[in-house]
């Protein structure tokens, strides 16, 4: 079976959205993880959630996952994930694709997103999708480890 693309608008009111999985591939692949109560204040806060996902045979390889603010017309990933057996196969680059289009059809001009400043993998994947770099975050994670603030424009050249 073919990897197929899907999406969640909202995912809060969603049957469909295969969030048991998104944390599951969360806890196992991303850093830093976030625990029962971060999950559950998404889930039944008043926040617009949007996540775009590819899966073959029901099971997800890569997600983003993020919040739309409607005031400031913008978009902020919360999570990008590629499972490992996944990777260099540009999932997730088709996944901002089509994030870049449903931003755009919703108005939205900017896409926001924070990156361990000693991801370098993934650092230059987001400068390939056209990231530039907002600002530095010292101490971001609590742990000493810091951040790196990035902004995609939408529209821009």
């Amino acid at each position: 079976m073919a990897v197929e693309e899907y999406s969640c608008l909202d995912c809060r009111d969603s049957d469909s959205f295969p969030l048991d999985q998104i944390k599951k591939l969360d806890t196992k692949y991303f850093e830093p993880v976030w625990g029962p109560r971060q999950w559950s204040l998404l889930e039944h806060a008043n926040r617009t959630l949007v996540c775009f996902w590819k899966a073959k045979d029901q099971q997800v390889l890569s997600f983003i996952f993020g919040e739309v603010n409607v005031v400031d017309k913008s978009f902020e990933i919360f999570k990008v994930v590629t499972v490992p057996e996944a990777r260099r196969q540009r999932l997730a680059s088709e996944l901002f694709h089509s994030l870049c289009e449903y931003c755009s059809d919703q108005g939205i001009e900017k896409i926001f997103l924070q990156v361990a400043s000693n991801n370098l993998p993934a650092i230059k994947t987001y400068n390939l999708w056209g990231f530039g770099r907002l600002r530095e975050m010292k101490n971001y994670y609590g742990d000493g480890q810091d951040a790196i603030e990035l902004m995609f424009q939408l529209g821009a050249p």
